[in-house]
């Protein structure tokens, strides 16, 4: 009974802490269980020139960004790449842990988003998350950071959902989706007895 509690606390700390548990039976069929770390999804990468658009999808296991790069708009051969980030500060907005990079080199050469617009037609961006989540679904939307700002100047919400979000933007930068909450932190009263 005491072993069964065990695993059961082990495999929620790990669920929650974003990690795949793994329970085996042991030695005189007392369960044994291990902690793998879900691996970091690898960077991929189109190429698009004047007369080709492409497709992007993210690598990670839910396939949760898909960057559509429209016919006609680049001059010169472009690489568009993605990057997986770690969640990173967002106060006081919250997130839903999708949390990403998109680059563009031009004759390998990295284009930031201070060279902005690189692109002459916005790329579609749509990004998938868990629902139900924390985030009021009409504050959602795709924020990229500047600094230690997060902004939406540029981003253009086209459609929105409990579990999806679809934006045209001409940015190339770190992005998140981000929203408003309904928590309350109340104070923690701790009596002197």
């Amino acid at each position: 009974m005491h072993s069964r509690l065990l695993i059961a606390v082990g495999l929620v700390v790990a669920l929650f802490i974003g990690l795949s548990a793994i329970t085996t039976a042991g030695e005189g069929g007392v369960a044994q269980w291990a902690v793998a770390a879900t691996p970091t999804p690898q960077p991929t990468a189109i190429t698009v020139d004047e007369t080709t658009g492409g497709v992007l999808q993210s690598t990670d296991a839910a396939q949760s960004v898909l960057v559509n790069v429209p016919v006609s708009a680049v001059t010169t051969t472009t690489t568009i790449s993605y990057t997986y980030q770690t969640d990173l500060p967002t106060a006081p907005l919250a997130h839903v842990r999708r949390f990403f990079t998109l680059r563009a080199s031009q004759n390998g050469r990295e284009i930031g988003i201070f060279h902005s617009p690189i692109l002459l037609r916005p790329m579609e961006i749509t990004v998938t998350f868990d629902a139900p989540n924390p985030l009021i679904d009409s504050t959602i939307a795709l924020y990229w950071l500047q600094g230690n700002r997060w902004l939406t100047h540029g981003v253009t919400v086209t459609r929105r959902s409990p579990y999806s979000l679809t934006v045209e933007t001409r940015q190339v930068a770190l992005f998140a989706v981000l929203g408003e909450t309904n928590w309350v932190y109340l104070p923690l009263l701790i009596s002197g007895k």
